[in-house]
C-alpha cells in the first residue's frame, strides 16, 4: 500500500512537471509567435521602400518609393523621377 501511494505521489509529481513543461512551451510558441507577426510587419515595411524595376522586352516599369528621386536610363534616354510608379516604352 505504501509503494502505490509513494507511486501515485511520483505520478502526480510527473505530471504536475509535465504541466508546467507544457505551460512553458506554451508561452515560448506564443512569443515565437508574436516575434514572427512583427517580422512580418518590418518586412512589409521594407517592402514598402524598396525601388522595384520590371522590364518585359521593350517595356521597364518602375516604383520609387516616398521621398526618393531615381535617374532612370533606358531606350538611350535618361530621366529624373521622384516617387511613385512609372512605366517607360523604348
Amino acid at each position: 500500500m505504501r509503494r502505490l501511494h509513494y507511486l501515485k505521489s511520483q505520478l502526480a509529481e510527473q505530471n504536475g512537471a509535465i504541466s508546467v513543461k507544457q505551460a512553458e512551451y506554451d508561452a515560448l510558441d506564443n512569443d515565437y509567435n508574436k516575434a514572427e507577426e512583427r517580422m512580418s510587419a518590418i518586412e512589409d515595411k521594407i517592402r514598402e521602400t524598396e525601388i522595384s524595376v520590371e522590364k518585359h522586352g521593350n517595356t521597364l516599369k518602375v516604383k520609387i518609393p516616398c521621398n526618393t528621386r531615381a535617374t532612370v536610363i533606358f531606350g538611350g534616354s535618361k530621366t529624373e523621377i521622384g516617387s511613385g510608379s512609372y512605366t517607360f516604352e523604348k
